[in-house]
């Protein structure tokens, strides 16, 4: 389903990366080195530090046909027509790719989550749109972790600049 390499070391302050190349290349980012890299029967990718309390990240793909009546920035009309993005803000990104961030709790054997969800939307030829869902679930308590948000600022820009193939 993925696969990943790893990338030099750098001096910028940022952690050694590995690159992720998604269900064949659909996706291609980065994460950190130390994190594991698992694949759900369903195909979803699934992210994590295998540390107390560390933050999970999944990452799935889904196309569909564009409804006929979105015509031009295919991808910013096609998030708006998601549900959440009544209160969200959608952001226009190069090649015509959309970006939607949004955090909201959760609960799941009565432990309080905060999930944070980043959905790209990328036009594909000649009518459909590819949504690219990332989700990243940390502990209620660990939401100002200074690694958590540390971990969710290289999550942010790394989901930006993101290769869609």
């Amino acid at each position: 389903m993925g696969s990943s390499s790893a990338a030099s070391s750098n001096n910028d302050g940022l952690p050694d990366l590995k690159t992720i190349t998604y269900r064949g290349g659909i996706v291609t980012f980065r994460i950190p080195t130390s994190w594991i890299e698992e694949y759900d029967k369903e195909g979803c990718g699934v992210f994590y530090e295998d540390v107390e309390d560390s933050g999970t990240l999944r990452v799935n793909i889904f196309t569909s046909k564009a409804p006929d009546h979105l015509g031009g920035n295919l991808a910013v009309k096609a998030l708006q027509s998601i549900r959440k993005a009544e209160n969200h803000p959608i952001e226009e990104l190069d090649n015509g790719k959309a970006i939607m961030r949004y955090s909201e709790p959760a609960e799941e054997d009565g432990v309080s989550l905060l999930v944070t969800y980043w959905i790209i939307a990328i036009p594909v030829a000649p009518n459909h749109v590819r949504f690219a869902d990332f989700s990243y679930t940390i502990s209620e308590f660990a939401r100002s972790d200074p690694r958590v948000t540390k971990d969710k600022k290289l999550l942010d820009h790394e989901f930006r600049n993101a290769v869609f193939d």
